[in-house]
């Protein structure tokens, strides 16, 4: 599937809270975290299996979001902020994704976010944007869109203790984490059926203290990815860490927070 122009981007995105702690993935009874697939079996090999594991129109084809995370095909190079390694990924046995799920924090009150846009594969980077809702109210607030400068961190606050993520598209779509919500511009559902997010979880790298649990989304953009299948979900690739306030406020004090040194980089390919 043809792409004219290609923005490869990262964010990464610390979650504060009054305690280091893990918030839980609620999901469709049957789902939970599976085994990374065995070195060698990502695309083109066992091609659906996981749901995230397919071709992609990106680079050398062998960019999806699982060769990311385990800086393989596509990115075995280097030249992008390194993945973190075969992590666990949500979703059925069977390789199946969880059509439905989002995040219960085991504390009341709010949280906050800091976000900072890196690198982002997609034709559409420069119109995506994405943000959290209120799995309870569903109203939703933006953290960064595709167009957002190179800088700092961007910083909001998660107030529900039930929440999820979203990505609107070029078109309008928006597409959560629950898929059941899915829509168009005009509001009607569209693509109930699809996960457009990949979800996996480890612990935080230097210097965002190690041992903090970390979930990263793997994001696709496209309501029909084409010969991509289910697609590669490397439209947009987040990290969130759970850390405690006073260390995360002293992380921006020394300035590490801004990793923000932000690579764009702008691909031509079929």
């Amino acid at each position: 599937m043809r792409k004219p122009l290609s923005v490869i981007a990262l964010a990464i995105m610390l979650l504060l809270a009054s305690n280091a702690w893990a918030d839980q993935v609620v999901g469709t009874p049957g789902a939970g975290w599976q085994p990374f697939p065995a070195a060698g079996a990502l695309w083109p090999n066992n091609p659906a299996t996981p749901y995230w594991n397919n071709y992609s129109g990106d680079l050398n084809h062998q960019a999806n979001v699982g060769h990311y995370i385990t800086n393989t095909g596509a990115f075995a190079g280097g030249g992008y902020p390194p993945g973190p390694g075969p992590l666990p990924w949500w979703g059925m046995p069977t390789g199946a994704a969880d059509n439905n799920f989002f995040f219960a924090s085991p504390f009341p009150g709010p949280s906050g976010s800091v976000a900072a846009l890196l690198i982002e594969i997609a034709g559409h980077a420069n119109f995506n944007a994405f943000g959290w809702y209120d799995a309870t109210t569903l109203v939703r607030t933006e953290i960064f869109s595709g167009p957002t400068a190179p800088g700092g961190p961007l910083v909001a606050f998660i107030t529900s203790p039930i929440y999820g993520f979203y990505l609107v598209g070029k078109n309008g779509d928006i597409y959560f984490t629950q898929s059941f919500l899915n829509q168009g511009s005009n509001g009607h559902p569209v693509d109930i059926g699809h996960q457009h997010f990949a979800l996996f979880t480890g612990h935080a790298p230097p210097p965002y203290l190690q041992g903090n649990q970390t979930f990263w989304l793997g994001i696709e953009d496209l309501r029909t990815p084409g010969a991509e299948g289910q697609g590669d979900y490397n439209d947009m690739v987040v990290r969130i860490t759970m850390v405690p306030e006073p260390a995360t406020l002293a992380l921006m004090g020394t300035g590490l927070l801004g990793v923000a040194a932000v690579i764009r980089r702008r691909l031509f390919h079929l």
